[in-house]
């Protein structure tokens, strides 16, 4: 799942300039928060359940073409029925994951990925 690109996506935030440098960009951003829901086979007996996903960070609120710029304050939080969380992790147990960022712009009609080291 996508979720920092899709916040980013959903949120029409930005602007570009041609000033070229190295130093990030400082500009003050604004927090946003994205829910995504989805239906997710799980194996039988539970099947296909609703899962959401909710994603928050703050996005400066321009950036300059050529320079770095950051987002800050980047949260996952996932949400599975206690069902699933039971079945998953059993009594006393716990219930891992991990997470794929990929983070992508639109400009004037024109998409790009751009690297998440």
């Amino acid at each position: 799942m996508t979720a920092i690109g899709l916040l980013a996506a959903t949120t029409g935030v930005g602007s570009a300039a041609t000033d070229p440098g190295g130093s990030p960009d400082k500009a003050e951003g604004h927090q946003v928060t994205r829910t995504l829901t989805s239906t997710c086979p799980f194996a039988d007996p539970l099947g296909a359940r609703p899962i959401s996903l909710e994603t928050t960070a703050t996005l400066p609120s321009s950036a300059t073409v050529g320079k770095k710029t950051q987002i800050t304050g980047f949260t996952v939080k996932l949400t599975l029925p206690p069902e699933v969380a039971k079945a998953l992790a059993g009594d006393g147990g716990a219930v891992g994951g991990s997470l794929r960022m990929d983070l992508g712009g639109e400009q004037n009609g024109k998409k790009q990925v751009m690297p998440v080291p």
